[in-house]
């Protein structure tokens, strides 16, 4: 199932190949070993056969789930006219396609419906170019092994901390190579802010402050976590405390 929530999995980057498991929020590197140069670039497997050696040496048995690069996934909350069935659907089909910017016959995407009123409906869209997803996947068939589902690091962590169920809420994580704000809400990713990877903790804590400011009246965010750098952490909390708010 695309997007699914692992808990264990492999992570892949331009630079290295991760075997992850995680739980409550703490991610393991089982196994690291790097890539050879090109392999991988800008998130774009270029050599699926080369990959499938490098994959054969971090994972050890044959199923495994797949967390994409960030960069390469689209995330958005899109609004449609209220509706049901086949008019929902193709509704959602042509904002997907005014909104993400690739062909509709090139992407893979799923939704969710995260809330309604009378005059619209708040829907969460996920998406991977096809071809993208491709790449990864006939590496994994090349090394024998079996993708049980596909998703992102934030996805996957969000997922592992158990939190997004019914309230909105913030993932930071300044794990990956590109720090990630994630918001979620019933369970789904609804929107994401990628940000260099030179962004500063004050930087990183300034764009929390404006996706929240962005969605108030919409979604109440309920709660902040943050993986990676405690610095990261105490700029947001400094930023949220009584005396600055």
């Amino acid at each position: 199932m695309l997007f699914s929530s692992p808990s264990l999995g492999i992570h892949c980057t331009d630079f290295a190949i991760f075997a992850v498991r995680g739980k409550k929020g703490n991610l393991t590197n089982q196994t690291q070993v790097k890539l050879p140069k090109g392999v991988i670039q800008d998130g774009i497997v270029q050599d699926t056969g080369k990959l499938a050696e490098v994959l054969k040496k971090v994972v050890k048995g044959k199923r495994v789930r797949l967390c994409l690069p960030s960069s390469k996934v689209y995330v958005t909350l899109l609004d449609v006219t209220p509706a049901r069935g086949r008019r929902l659907a193709k509704l959602i089909r042509d904002e997907v396609e005014r909104t993400i910017p690739e062909e509709l016959k090139d992407i893979q995407y799923q939704t969710k419906v995260i809330k309604k009123t009378k005059e619209f409906m708040h829907v969460a869209v996920i998406a991977i170019r096809i071809d993208v997803l491709k790449g990864y996947l006939d590496a994994c068939k090349k090394a024998g092994l079996k993708v049980e589902s596909a998703t992102t690091l934030p996805i996957a962590l969000a997922a592992m901390e158990g939190k997004g169920k019914k309230e909105p809420f913030l993932l930071v994580s300044t794990i990956e190579t590109t720090p990630t704000i994630s918001l979620f809400a019933k369970g789904w990713p609804v929107d994401e802010a990628l940000l260099s990877a030179e962004a500063s903790d004050g930087a990183i804590a300034e764009e929390v402050s404006e996706l929240i400011e962005e969605y108030q009246g919409l979604l109440e965010i309920d709660a902040i976590g943050v993986l990676g750098k405690n610095t990261t952490l105490n700029n947001i909390r400094a930023m949220f405390a009584p005396e600055n708010s």
